[in-house]
């Protein structure tokens, strides 16, 4: 999955660091990835304004310095990385677009450039900053010009640098190194809400607020006198400036008044499921609930099915990756879907993700880095191509919470692991290491290190993207014909099943022992 993700939703052009497992660290392809994602948002006539935010736990933690000074990303990597870093902070600085900065968690070192290029930085009460270089020998020479010149005074640039003092929020607001501060949950609410008074002001009146604030920073005050009543005059005689004032006059709006009708959040952490199409066909589906681990809860479904339906109506793709978390691919159902179940509130019949999976025109390749438990693992029977962690566990666990398998595993569960592997998986809910599934002879394609499943799994969607797609969907439908008999065939039987085995008094007490402890 690329490192930067980046699309448009109501004219905001959202760009994410999403290399949530490296902390967003900074190197050669992550500033070429935020060069090439800034570049096309400056271009596009849709996008009226910037927003950079972060996946993960932290936004930045600067530079990949031990990557870096290895090699490991070729021999001219530092002096590429350096350039490109403060060749991107220059042109944040000076786009004429306003920039957002949505911060979450630890800021640090280089991340803090990349703050304070920004024109207008909003940070959950949580988040924490820090200038971390002088603990390597080094300064924060390329964060100093934007530091210095837009957010801070050069005696505290020099405190917080020589210190390499870690603040918080509240702290960070007061130094003027960011402009608000929301509670964790009401980070989305006072972040829309600055959109939506950008999304009312002249573009062109942001432009010239940018370069003309620029233009006299630095400048003696009468300079910078002479300077504002020129750009006074000169705005004054534009068309659109004339029409605007008459539009207030006569009750009305200009023009450039826009509503923000967003279709995603904007704080990463509320998108349970994530959808990125490439060039090449390839396209991922994330599942990313890291609140709730995956679990089938009603939001989390219509996510996932809301993201497969945007990949087959919208998109289009060859072949999708289909990942969860790097430790939890997919848990199954949540604790509350199950006691519904119980009281007979809910119809298994309603759990419809496995049905949408199977019936797809593309193939999917579900790559299994965490663990996949219950109905987590039905998901990735209704794949083309299954990967498995050595390190993590797979397990069909229903019959230790009192009822009989479901969403297709009575029949898919053994196309993928072998019937006898299969009953003892159905049968004593055992959790099996991928380890020891590798050692059995299954039909899972690889069980590889959990480093290593990724990179494979792209490899096969790069093979299957060569070819052409109406190829790949009539093959995918003639495949899948067997497979999706299969399904019909199971949940029909294990329908019948869940009639008896949720209507069991002993079903419900051990639903509530196994989650007992997310009481």
């Amino acid at each position: 999955m690329s490192l930067i993700h980046s699309y448009i939703d109501s004219q905001v052009a959202l760009i994410t660091l999403a290399d949530s497992s490296n902390d967003n660290r900074l190197n050669p392809k992550m500033l070429q990835g935020l060069t090439s994602a800034f570049t096309c948002a400056l271009m596009d006539k849709e996008a009226r304004v910037i927003m950079l935010r972060s996946a993960g736990r932290d936004f930045c933690l600067g530079m990949d310095l031990a990557r870096l000074q290895s090699g490991e990303i070729g021999e001219s990597s530092i002096e590429e990385a350096v350039s490109l870093y403060a060749d991107l902070l220059h042109t944040i600085h000076l786009a004429p677009k306003p920039v957002v900065c949505l911060l979450q968690g630890d800021v640090k070192a280089g991340g803090v450039g990349l703050v304070c290029a920004c024109d207008i930085v909003l940070a959950s009460d949580k988040a924490t900053f820090e200038l971390s270089e002088v603990l390597f020998g080094l300064i924060p020479a390329n964060v100093f010009p934007f530091l210095l010149s837009s957010r801070v005074s050069p005696q505290k640039a020099r405190y917080l640098t020589m210190a390499s003092k870690n603040i918080k929020a509240e702290e960070a607001h007061r130094l003027n190194l960011i402009d608000e501060v929301f509670p964790e949950e009401n980070l989305e609410s006072g972040a829309r809400d600055v959109i939506r008074r950008l999304l009312r002001a002249s573009p062109q009146a942001i432009a010239e607020t940018k370069s003309f604030t620029h233009l006299i920073r630095g400048s003696a005050i009468d300079q910078a006198q002479e300077l504002a009543k020129a750009k006074t005059l000169e705005l004054l005689r534009k068309p659109e400036v004339t029409e605007a004032i008459g539009a207030f006059q006569d009750g009305t709006i200009p023009q450039w008044f826009s509503r923000y009708k967003p279709e995603k959040p904007l704080v990463c952490g509320q998108e349970k499921v994530i959808v990125e199409v490439e060039d090449t066909g390839i396209a991922y589906l994330k599942m990313n609930d890291v609140v709730g681990r995956n679990t089938f809860s009603g939001e989390f479904v219509d996510a996932l099915v809301s993201g497969i339906d945007e990949l087959e109506n919208k998109h289009q793709p060859k072949v999708v990756i289909l990942q969860g978390l790097s430790d939890v691919f997919c848990g199954g159902a949540e604790k509350q879907v199950l006691l519904d179940l119980c009281d007979g509130k809910l119809s298994v019949k309603d759990l419809i993700v496995v049905e949408r999976l199977v019936n797809v025109p593309f193939p999917i390749i579900a790559a299994m880095e965490g663990h996949a438990m219950g109905g987590g693992l039905a998901v990735a029977l209704c794949c083309d191509v299954v990967l498995a962690a050595m390190e993590s566990r797979y397990g069909a666990v229903f019959m230790t919470m009192g009822f009989t398998p479901g969403m297709g595993c009575t029949k898919l569960l053994e196309e993928l692991v072998g019937p006898y592997i299969a009953n003892e998986m159905m049968f004593t809910g055992k959790r099996f290491k991928g380890s020891e599934l590798a050692t059995k002879g299954t039909n899972i394609n690889y069980i590889l290190p959990k480093e290593q499943l990724l990179p494979k799994a792209r490899d096969i969607a790069m093979r299957i993207s060569e070819n052409s797609k109406q190829s790949i969907y009539l093959l995918k439908t003639s495949l899948s014909a067997q497979k999706k008999k299969l399904l019909i065939e199971a949940r029909v039987q294990e329908d019948l099943m869940h009639r008896v085995t949720f209507a069991l008094p002993e079903t419900k007490g051990a639903i509530n022992a196994l989650y007992v402890i997310d009481d």
